[in-house]
């Protein structure tokens, strides 16, 4: 029901207009009458109405007056303007106003019932439209978080969409420089194994929020979720001083994250760049994580340390595949063989870059033979002085020497007790399989997290266990699979997708080969056997 109004000085046109019209029929209630415009006005104030019926002329302000400030404060009010008036002058000023309808007393009945029709057909469809655009407004608010991510993942693409980005209020600027910071977690799968779909969920919001409180007070900073381990931080270089800013931030994330959802993390940092150049500092932070070039000693914060150009990536996947089998070869002879090799291709590059990379040389061993750092006669026990004493090698070929003793010493430590070495490697490969088991690993995807040629880690992984890589990832998968098989609540076929088979038929083939028996009847005989446990 729509609510009106009359005006009209003489009271018998009010009395008439309220009592012999049929409102009702037209879907309106009359709400109150008045003798003039300004009365009427301070009413619609504080009482809002949708219809206003009119005397052009009444004592203090006219009824042109009156449309005028209604159209200016409450621009969806209708207008139907009533006069004994029929003045050429009357009639144009009040169309400037707006009124639908300009009817002369005295009032036909019949004119008026259709100038109220009109008027309700006009506020129809202005509650159609409102409703309309306020059901788009709402599906915007519960899109917005999906939006928003959208639009700040384009950027990590190269494509930036600035209009989307002002709508949703992104308010990054283009004449500033921003820091990529690349967040993933380090311990995801020993802490979310156990974790219902729910609880994986708040872990999440739990991570957005930490990052989310990281960045507040670093203005024109933004945060959001990349992908299921991966979190952003755009954080923008606002002062000369920005790289306390990184610090803190990182400082922040890595705290709030062990200490509110337990999983540990490691960040990349990129360079500071330009919003157009914002997917390139994306991919400079992920290679700073994936080829760990870590900020300091026991830090979990990596930037690239040097261009990756051609002759660079070759002589950093030599060193970082023929290295650490050299050494573990225990042969001195073939570690200066590599290192040899290595060093004919570090002089080649510029000073700068020689510095970078013999430092990521010497500190290339215990990233993949974390033995290294925990025994009591090993260099890299006190990892902090020996990189304080390669700093101050006052050449390059100083460097080399100090390099060639380094590798000297811990070959000789593996040659006389393989076994800390290898322990350690076997015993990475071991965890790695462990957090990965219901992934799609493989031999090639292990060696390049260790740093070694599938060949060698085949190898290596047989004499020392005696058994290969697939059969104990195997074992694995079967082993974790008897454990789901023992909670009722996990469906069977879910198992298979749950220890990395994408395939249950081929699940249920190979367990019956490891097992003697199919996982339903492995599951029979556990709960079987779980009843006579209760029942003595």
């Amino acid at each position: 029901m729509y609510r009106a109004i009359i005006i009209d000085d003489e009271e018998a046109v009010r009395t008439g207009l309220r009592s012999h019209f049929d409102w009702e029929r037209h879907g309106v209630s009359v709400a109150a009458e008045f003798p003039d415009c300004e009365k009427a006005y301070r009413y619609i104030r504080e009482h809002p109405v949708e219809l206003v019926v009119t005397d052009v002329v009444t004592p203090h302000m006219d009824g042109i007056t009156l449309a005028r400030k209604l159209r200016s404060e409450f621009p969806a009010v209708q207008i139907v303007f009533i006069s004994g008036h029929a003045d050429v002058q009357f009639l144009r000023e009040a169309m400037k106003s707006s009124a639908i309808d300009y009817i002369l007393k005295s009032v036909d009945m019949d004119e008026l019932s259709a100038a109220i029709s009109r008027v309700v057909e006009r506020l129809d469809k202005q509650g159609r439209e409102k409703r309309r655009v306020q059901a788009m407004e709402e599906q915007i608010r519960r899109l917005a978080p999906l939006h928003r991510e959208r639009t700040l993942r384009a950027l990590l693409d190269g494509e930036d969409d600035s209009v989307c980005r002002s709508y949703l209020g992104l308010n990054l600027d283009t004449s500033a420089k921003y820091v990529c910071m690349v967040i993933r977690l380090a311990n995801k799968w020993n802490v979310a194994r156990n974790l219902s779909g729910p609880e994986r969920l708040a872990r999440s919001l739990e991570c957005e929020r930490v990052c989310s409180r990281a960045v507040e007070g670093k203005s024109g900073s933004l945060t959001f979720k990349n992908r299921n381990s991966e979190f952003i931080i755009i954080l923008k270089c606002a002062a000369t001083d920005y790289e306390q800013d990184m610090l803190d931030v990182s400082r922040c994330v890595q705290e709030g994250f062990l200490a509110q959802t337990g999983f540990e993390t490691v960040i990349g940092l990129s360079e500071p760049a330009d919003l157009s150049a914002f997917s390139g500092a994306y991919q400079e932070a992920c290679e700073a994580l994936e080829h760990c070039y870590y900020l300091a000693e026991d830090t979990a914060i990596a930037v690239k340390k040097y261009p990756e150009l051609q002759s660079l990536k070759a002589a950093r996947e030599y060193a970082e595949k023929q290295l650490p089998e050299a050494i573990l070869s225990g042969q001195p002879d073939q570690v200066e063989a590599v290192l040899g090799h290595t060093f004919a291709y570090v002089r080649s590059m510029p000073e700068q870059d020689q510095d970078n990379f013999m430092l990521s040389l010497l500190l290339l061993p215990p990233r993949t033979m974390p033995g290294l750092r925990t025994r009591e006669d090993s260099p890299y026990r006190n990892q902090r002085g020996l990189v304080e004493h390669w700093l101050g090698c006052l050449s390059h070929v100083e460097q080399e020497r100090f390099l060639l003793q380094v590798m000297a010493e811990v070959t000789r430590l593996l040659g006389e007790d393989q076994d800390p070495g290898t322990s350690a490697l076997i015993g990475q490969i071991k965890r790695l399989i462990d957090q990965q088991y219901m992934d799609q690993i493989s031999v090639t995807s292990l060696a390049g997290q260790v740093h070694l040629t599938p060949t060698y880690l085949c190898v290596l992984f047989k004499q020392s266990t005696g058994l290969t890589i697939n059969e104990y990832l195997t074992a694995e998968r079967i082993r974790h699979a008897k454990e789901l098989l023992r909670q009722p609540d996990v469906r069977l076929y879910d198992i298979c997708y749950r220890v990395g088979y994408l395939s249950p038929s081929y699940f249920s083939k190979l367990f019956k080969k490891q097992t003697g028996m199919p996982p339903s009847e492995y599951r029979f005989n556990a709960f079987r056997e779980s009843g006579q446990q209760e029942g003595a």
